[in-house]
């Protein structure tokens, strides 16, 4: 609060002395005066002369100051009825004034210790014990904390992701004038919206190496697709002339990346590349990458509508030469080089160079070879761009000579091939072959650990919503709870009665009204008649003996028995033999 002035201070000093000599009654009325005369509130006011030092009210403090009323088990129950009836979509169905009523209908709540009377806390004392005891909502909605992950070396690991940018592709080669996205066009929850313009699209594909910042980027036309992801991946490992290159260690992708596709998956492992899939929603496992779309939307996209691309082409090369510049130019704030300058303190040992982008790409698109195995258990192949060679294959288990063994190309340790063997169960073994000339296939050490970090300790809300969680469904764990959930199991089962409070209102009894009944008849019932030869099979199967009884039955009733007539005379053939002699059998 700033200082008072000499006249305030005076002012100040004169309703003191007011204040000093008046009842306790007569004080609002001074105040609500001084109020309008200062043009200031009570509140402030008050304040002013407490700061001042010329009020004290006079008012002792509380000795239960500071007490919680509600108990920790009480606040828990409240929170864990708010927790589990909130939607997914974040949104609380159950508010905490009707958890206060809820539980205090069944006998929970604010204790009187002069009484013992169990009382419903409103609505802020309930917040505030749920906050104390760290069970609030918002503090279980706060989750886990986040690791600080640390990276060894450039090309340890990168970060792919896609995402769309800022203008259409037009189809034919072409860009459509550059026109930002139109949230009122192609707003994502509109019915078919995205569907009617997903083919024009243009994609952005980003590749980030944490440990140094350094990133490529690429536009292609249409939606994300497997063959967007391997195109963009061959072409980022390569060497452009420039110090971002090579076959990372391991690569980070969420669960809905076109990296799942398996001939992605086949090229990565034939790369020796570890793959790593973050949890759903958790986009802060690859941060790097994330943060760079809003960056270079930033450096780049955000220049677009000051120039017209003719075409994908010219737009990447306009890319290509942004990049190199804030690479090379800006510093980044966590190690104070530029981005390209960091990457290139990586050592020969870490940077693994790529195959040609021809090798990669046939391996992508070919299909397995076959060769004869000659009588000196050796086998000839050609490896694009190394000629064709002569492999020894006698030390593999189960090679026959003048069989057929399956072969692929092992595109990191090319010249070297894999060849490709199946055990007893039908899996799979792959064996790698160097050329017969080598005495060794170039194998290189891929054991460096990443993410070997230990968790970091669980929250006290982490703690008490395993709690909630254990009271709720007899379980600590969410992923427990949700498959409780789907099982369509009751929370709080035999503990909680979710209907208490209605329960306990007691509804009067209502006599009857009178009323006029309604003129609606019944129609009648008839059932249909019996054919004469299933009648004949059921009077037989009910103990009739007569030998003429289908004649019988013809003369006396056609085609066709009356229903009503057959469960006559079967009913008297159950009766026994007097029930026989009334029927006149």
């Amino acid at each position: 609060m700033d200082a008072a002035t000499v006249v305030e201070l005076e002012l100040l000093r004169e309703l003191a002395g007011r204040l000093k000599g008046a009842g306790h009654r007569e004080r609002g009325a001074i105040m609500l005066d001084a109020a309008a005369r200062l043009g200031k509130s009570k509140a402030t006011l008050y304040a002013r002369l407490k700061a001042a030092g010329l009020y004290d009210a006079g008012r002792k403090q509380r000795s239960d100051a500071g007490k919680l009323s509600v108990s920790e088990d009480v606040a828990l129950a409240a929170a864990g009825l708010i927790h589990h009836g909130t939607r997914a979509n974040g949104k609380r169905n159950f508010k905490v004034k009707a958890a206060a009523e809820l539980l205090h209908a069944q006998g929970l709540g604010r204790v009187n210790e002069a009484t013992g009377e169990v009382l419903a806390p409103s609505a802020t004392t309930m917040r505030r014990a749920m906050r104390a005891y760290h069970c609030h909502p918002d503090q279980l909605a706060a989750g886990h904390a986040a690791a600080h992950i640390k990276y060894a070396h450039p090309n340890q690991v990168w970060q792919i992701d896609s995402s769309v940018a800022v203008l259409f592709y037009a189809p034919g080669g072409g860009i459509r004038g550059v026109e930002l996205l139109d949230d009122a066009e192609v707003y994502k929850n509109k019915p078919g919206a995205m569907k009617r313009v997903q083919d024009d699209l243009c994609i952005r594909w980003m590749m980030t190496d944490p440990y140094s910042g350094a990133y490529f980027v690429r536009y292609y036309a249409g939606h994300e697709d497997s063959m967007g992801f391997v195109e963009f991946l061959i072409e980022a490992m390569q060497c452009r002339g420039e110090p971002l290159h090579g076959v990372p260690l391991n690569l980070v992708l969420d669960k809905g990346s076109a990296g799942r596709a398996a001939m992605a998956r086949r090229l990565l492992a034939q790369l020796g590349v570890t793959v790593h899939e973050h949890a759903v929603k958790n986009s802060r496992a690859k941060g790097s990458v994330e943060g760079m779309h809003n960056i270079w939307e930033q450096v780049f996209e955000s220049r677009l509508f000051m120039w017209l691309p003719e075409n994908i082409g010219a737009l990447n090369a306009r890319a290509d030469q942004v990049r190199a510049a804030h690479c090379s130019k800006a510093p980044h704030t966590r190690h104070g080089l530029t981005r390209w300058g960091m990457w290139q303190r990586i050592a020969a040992s870490q940077l693994r160079l790529a195959p040609s982008v021809e090798l990669l790409r046939d391996q992508v698109a070919g299909k397995d070879e076959t060769r004869l195995v000659d009588n000196q258990l050796t086998i000839s192949f050609a490896v694009k761009g190394h000629g064709s060679r002569t492999y020894y294959v006698g030390g593999v288990p189960g090679v026959q000579i003048g069989e057929r063994v399956t072969l692929r190309v092992n595109m990191y340790r090319a010249p070297a091939i894999d060849l490709v063997m199946c055990d007893a169960d039908g899996s799979e073994q792959l064996y790698t072959i160097a050329p017969a000339e080598k005495d060794a296939g170039g194998f290189f050490d891929f054991g460096v650990d990443f993410g070997s970090y230990k968790a970091l300790p669980r929250s006290a809300a982490e703690k008490q919503l395993e709690r909630i969680n254990q009271a709720a469904y007899g379980v600590p764990s969410a992923l427990e709870v949700a498959t409780a959930r789907k099982a369509r199991e009751n929370a709080y089962e035999g503990t909680l009665n979710p209907f208490a409070d209605f329960d306990a209102v007691t509804v009067p009894t209502y006599l009857p009204k009178r009323g006029t009944d309604h003129p609606m008849e019944t129609a009648a019932r008839e059932l249909p008649p019996v054919a004469t030869p299933d009648a004949v099979r059921r009077l037989k199967a009910a103990g009739d003996t007569r030998s003429d009884l289908y004649a019988q039955l013809i003369a006396e009733h056609g085609a066709e028995v009356p229903a009503a007539w057959l469960d006559a005379q079967l009913a008297a053939l159950q009766g026994g033999a007097e029930g026989r002699k009334a029927s006149g059998f």
